[in-house]
């Protein structure tokens, strides 16, 4: 993949932010000059980030090692990806982990170290000692956030980060969450389907649910294993049953759009190993096609690259660029505004500055109001989160208790919670994904009656400030900008609230809240498979135990729930505040700094006008080259 043209531009555009914050520090713009640092950063750190999801056993690590030419990653026949593993570029290679709780420290691991953090085995469930150590694992893993492993990769040198995800299948609740955190967060998706086993209801389903219903667009449909089929003939079956399933379910709209592969992701790793010197078994050499082509890989690298660079790198770098550019015109509309003040005299700029500054006072006041009466009406919505979570309790309740009634299989402690909290699981999801969207909606219909009201204000006082100074008139596009510096929270783009931002990690907000151990009793030593009165009585036993502890699990999530949605609006008050203050700032400084010019060299007026007249040259000729 050539990454040259866009790292290019990504270059260029740097160095132009470079030259604009240079004018910026020169003419005293210090907020300005903090941002276009800021703006500068986020360039120089952004990152391609593909996400790889699949069912257990399609490959996906097999995928990702023979994308990245070497094997890095563990594979098995059965299950092994345990946690997230972020592949990024280093000089050295390194494994690390994080871990969920900040506070515990992040681990270094040795190769070995890392190959054998494997998701737990199938076991012998009438076997005690293997549930207990296989428990016993889950729970060390389930405290993993994500694998970071750094590796001298040339992918991943031109700013590609590979993430490789637990099976969507997966038993385990925590594991698969990890993989809905991080879909967001991708610039593509990597969805691996097997040529001899494709589109399960689970696939379908997990394509449905969880990329096509959150908008997620820019879908690779990789079908592995190309060496497993007998020829041409039964590889164009295979696409076309691909093609005519995946339009039954993506929307017409993406259809155009519908990018499907198929690859021998073994061939290809076996290709590139032997390239890079490797030694491999007499085996694996029998297996390596003459060709590299043969593997499919070729025009499925074409396509990511022209994805990447075309259309995701240009569109990254489309924003970055416009931000330059507002940038640029509002400090000539600056850099103007100063020239036309400094054609005043001192005693006039003295008066102005008077004169306004019980003006800047009272929209301080005005917009602290209107960020207050934002905050308000946005506490007013948790009554109603709340109830949706007593609601969603009582669906947990009923679902659980109607798990315990339709139950037919031994009364094991692990099988039986295990399927209690699959089902508490599924109604605990189908809460938050509801409460997501409406906390967004809820966010960004508050976000909007505010930034309306504050624009009307804003646009009194640029009036009234542009009046009394004589100052041009410039069109509210290029000098209203509210949300001038977003956090998180605003999507920097679009300016509107992004649904990632708003509860999208389960983990979070499920934290505590789930099914501690049930006590069912010592029924192995007389009951499996024997379904008496003993048995319906440990069946009211174990729901009496679920009146107990469904409630405390509803009040740990609607307490997760209420936290993430005040510390969301709280950030977004902030964010305002912050941006207005910002503004008003700005303009204060304006005034000073030519009240400065005017007391202390009157007599260089001439040659600051010379200064800021070349500096406006430098950063519009910068524009027009951007």
């Amino acid at each position: 993949m050539d990454f040259s043209k866009y790292n290019n531009d990504k270059e260029n555009i740097c160095l132009k932010i470079t030259q604009v914050q240079d004018v910026a520090q020169k003419l005293g713009m210090t907020e300005r000059s903090i941002q276009l640092n800021n703006a500068w950063q986020r360039l120089q750190d952004d990152h391609f980030n593909l996400v790889v999801v699949g069912m257990f056993s399609r490959g996906k690590s097999t995928f990702v090692d023979a994308l990245l030419g070497r094997r890095i990653l563990p594979t098995s026949k059965k299950p092994t990806t345990a946690v997230i593993s972020k592949i990024i570029y280093g000089d050295i290679p390194k494994y690390v982990l994080h871990f969920k709780d900040n506070t515990v420290a992040d681990k270094v691991l040795s190769e070995d170290e890392f190959r054998s953090l494997t998701a737990p085995k199938s076991v012998d469930k009438n076997d005690k000692q293997q549930v207990q150590e296989t428990l016993k694992q889950q729970d060390e893993l389930d405290k993993i956030s994500e694998a970071e492993i750094a590796y001298p990769l040339v992918l991943c040198k031109n700013g590609v980060d590979l993430v490789d995800t637990p099976g969507m299948n997966d038993v385990n609740k925590t594991r698969i969450e990890l993989t809905y955190q991080y879909l967001h967060q991708a610039d593509a998706v990597i969805m691996l389907l097997a040529a001899d086993q494709m589109l399960s209801i689970s696939e379908v389903e997990f394509l449905k649910e969880r990329i096509l219903s959150r908008q997620i667009k820019d879908v690779f449909y990789i079908i592995n294993r190309k060496d497993a089929l007998s020829g041409p003939e039964e590889e164009a079956k295979v696409i076309a049953f691909a093609q005519k399933n995946l339009k039954e379910i993506i929307p017409m709209e993406l259809i155009k759009d519908l990018r499907i592969f198929l690859l021998s992701s073994y061939q290809a790793l076996l290709f590139r190993r032997q390239v890079n010197g490797e030694e491999l078994t007499a085996k694996q050499i029998a297996k390596i096609p003459d060709e590299f082509s043969v593997t499919g890989f070729p025009e499925f690298e074409d396509s990511l690259s022209d994805f990447l660079i075309r259309e995701k790198g240009q569109s990254k770098l489309d924003v970055y660029r416009s931000q330059v550019i507002k940038h640029i015109d509002e400090m000539i509309i600056e850099i103007n505004d100063t020239l036309s003040l400094l054609d005043h005299s001192l005693d006039e700029i003295i008066k102005k500055v008077r004169k306004l500054e019980p003006e800047f006072n009272q929209a301080r006041i005005k917009s602290g109001q209107i960020v207050k009466d934002m905050k308000m009406n946005l506490e007013r919505y948790t009554s109603y989160i709340m109830g949706q979570c007593q609601i969603a309790g009582d669906d947990m309740f009923a679902a659980a208790c109607a798990t315990v009634d339709n139950y037919q299989s031994d009364l094991d402690s692990t099988r039986i919670k295990a399927e209690i909290n699959e089902t508490v699981s599924q109604q605990q999801k189908k809460f938050i994904d509801g409460m997501i969207k409406y906390q967004g909606t809820v966010l960004q219909g508050e976000l909007t009656k505010a930034q309306k009201k504050l624009q009307e204000m804003w646009q009194n006082i640029d009036a009234q400030y542009r009046t009394s100074l004589n100052l041009p008139k410039v069109s509210d596009s290029s000098i209203i900008h509210i949300i001038a510096t977003p956090q998180n929270l605003i999507s920097e783009d679009r300016g509107t609230i992004g649904s990632y931002a708003i509860g999208s990690s389960l983990g979070a907000l499920l934290a505590g809240a789930v099914l501690p151990a049930l006590a069912i009793g010592a029924i192995a030593a007389w009951c499996f498979g024997a379904f008496d009165n003993k048995t319906e009585r440990i069946k009211q036993n174990i729901k009496k135990q679920l009146i107990e502890q469904v409630p405390k699990i509803v009040d740990k999530m609607q307490k997760n729930v209420l936290n993430l949605y005040r510390t969301q609006s709280e950030e977004l008050a902030s964010v305002i505040h912050n941006a207005i203050e910002a503004r008003i700032s700005t303009l204060e400084t304006a005034l000073n700094q030519a009240l400065q010019e005017k007391q202390n060299q009157e007599y260089e007026q001439e040659q600051r006008k010379k200064f800021l007249k070349e500096n406006c040259q430098l950063i519009t000729k910068i524009k027009n080259d951007l």
